[in-house]
C-alpha cells in the first residue's frame, strides 16, 4: 500500500500537472514554503535534505515539519532528499517521513537496485514511500558531487524499476543541481519513453535555472 507521497504524484500525473518539491532548512523556511503552496492552492512536497536533518537533529526535525504540515490547508508530504545510506532511510522510515529518496548514484546499477530493494522493503513495512534514482545527476546536492551527468537507458531504468518496485524514479536526463552554465541537453524522450511504459511517477531533479519551456514540454510528458 502505498502512502500519500505516491497518492499525491499519481494524482498530479492523471490529472496532467506537476508537484514542486521544495527543501526547507528550517522553521522559517517551512513556514513560508506552505504558505506559497496555500495561496497557490497546490500540493507540495516538503524535502529536507541529509545535512538538514543531522543539523536539526532527526527527532526535533520530524516534529516540527510534522506539526506544521499536518494542519497545512494544502496536501503536503515530508520527503527524505538523496539518502545514500541504508540506516538514515530507515530511521527516517521510523520516525515519520512521508516518503525517503534512495541515492545510489556512487553505486553500480546492480548494487543500486539490490540495495534499494532492502530500502523499499522495509519503508513498505512503515507506510513509507520510496523514490529511487537511475543514472547520475550533475552538480553539488550536500556532500554529494558528481562534476558529469551519466543519463539514465531506458531499459536499464525499467528493468530498475520492476526490481526495486520503487513508487517514484529519478532518471538522469539531463538537468543538473545547482545553477546551470549554458543550456541544458534534456532527453525528452527518455521521460515519454517512460511515461508510456510505466505508472510508476516521475521525478525530474534539478529544476534551478531551467527555463519555462523546459519545464511545461517536461510536463507535458
Amino acid at each position: 500500500m502505498q502512502a500519500l507521497f505516491y497518492q499525491m504524484l499519481r494524482t498530479a500525473r492523471k490529472e496532467n500537472y506537476a508537484v514542486p518539491a521544495i527543501n526547507i532548512l528550517n522553521h522559517t523556511t517551512l513556514a513560508a514554503v506552505l504558505e506559497a503552496a496555500s495561496r497557490q492552492h497546490s500540493p507540495v512536497i516538503i524535502q529536507t535534505s541529509v545535512a538538514t536533518v543531522r543539523f536539526l537533529k532527526p527527532v526535533a526535525l520530524v516534529f516540527m515539519a510534522r506539526t506544521m504540515i499536518d494542519t497545512a490547508s494544502i496536501p503536503a508530504v515530508l520527503h527524505l532528499d538523496h539518502c545514500q545510506t541504508i540506516e538514515m532511510c530507515k530511521m527516517c522510515c521510523d520516525l515519520g517521513w512521508d516518503s525517503v529518496m534512495f541515492d545510489g548514484s556512487h553505486l553500480t546499477l546492480e548494487e543500486n537496485t539490490v540495495q534499494t530493494r532492502q530500502v523499499r522493503l522495509y519503508a513498505q513495512s512503515k507506510g513509507v514511500d520510496v523514490e529511487g534514482e537511475v543514472g547520475i545527476i550533475a552538480g553539488v546536492e550536500d556532500d554529494i558531487s558528481h562534476a558529469a551527468s551519466s543519463l539514465a537507458g531506458f531499459g536499464d531504468t525499467m528493468r530498475y524499476i520492476e526490481r526495486t518496485a520503487v513508487d517514484a524514479i529519478a532518471p538522469a536526463i539531463g538537468t543538473a543541481h545547482g545553477l546551470y552554465h549554458g543550456t541544458p541537453n534534456i532527453n525528452f524522450d527518455l521521460i515519454e519513453q517512460l511515461s508510456a511504459a510505466t505508472d510508476c511517477p516521475i521525478v525530474i531533479h534539478g529544476g534551478t535555472g531551467l527555463s519555462d519551456e523546459v519545464f511545461l514540454r517536461v510536463f507535458e510528458n
